[in-house]
């Protein structure tokens, strides 16, 4: 029975790190991701890049002194509570992030989301304290925070490039919309498919002068010579 127990709570303790860790890796992920992207988001923003670093710095601001300020509000609270609604808050923030166009918005859901970020951290290193035996503590810790190494490493650069890609994609899109169209006349639809080119109209024909001389809009046209009323 004890065996059983001990490998009862093993699972669960490991299930509860898995989750730990991945939810460590969406918050580094969220963090760093930035950074990979930050002339991209420039562009956007139609800001500047060193102006557009601003993101990283109100981020990290967040995780510094919101982080901790929340934590201590919630101390006495329950701990899986705490977590979900610290995602619940880390999610939210990033929904209005990237549905906004202004760069004052950004920069308040970087600084709420980096808060929220500080909240799960200190929360999951608790939870993984309690969710293992002391002796396994340092095995605990060593779980959750290498989800923050794993983003940094895999997911960071992952995401670079997809953004990147999108990015290039949109921009293509968006030149192309902006393009003139080709092949835009005003003649009727030929049959394969394609219009041909107006022809001039009636107004715009002028009987050719003697040799062959089309007359100019300002000249008038010349009078036929005696010899040419007797013709005929």
């Amino acid at each position: 029975m004890g065996t059983q127990a001990g490998s009862r709570g093993g699972r669960r303790s490991n299930r509860v790190l898995g989750t730990l860790f991945l939810g460590m890796f969406v918050m580094g992920g969220a963090e760093l991701l930035v950074v990979g992207v930050l002339d991209v988001m420039a562009g956007d923003l139609g800001v500047s890049v060193s102006s557009a670093g601003a993101l990283v710095t109100t981020y990290a601001l967040g995780l510094a002194f919101g982080g901790p300020l929340l934590t201590a509000l919630t101390m006495r609270l329950d701990k899986r509570t705490v977590l979900v609604g610290a995602l619940v808050l880390f999610i939210l923030g990033n929904v209005v992030a990237v549905a906004s166009t202004g760069f004052g918005v950004l920069l308040v859901c970087r600084a709420l989301t980096g808060a929220a970020a500080g909240l799960y951290d200190a929360t999951a290193f608790a939870v993984a304290l309690a969710s293992v035996p002391p002796e396994r503590a340092g095995r605990a810790i060593a779980v959750v925070i290498s989800g923050v190494s794993v983003s940094a490493a895999l997911g960071v650069p992952l995401g670079t490039v997809v953004g990147n890609l999108l990015a290039r994609r949109v921009r293509g899109r968006d030149r192309a919309r902006r393009r003139p169209g080709r092949g835009h006349g005003t003649g009727p639809l030929r049959a394969g498919g394609g219009r041909e080119r107006g022809r001039p109209g009636p107004a715009r024909v002028r009987a050719a002068g003697p040799g062959g001389h089309a007359p100019s809009p300002t000249e008038e046209p010349a009078e036929p010579g005696p010899a040419r009323e007797h013709e005929g």
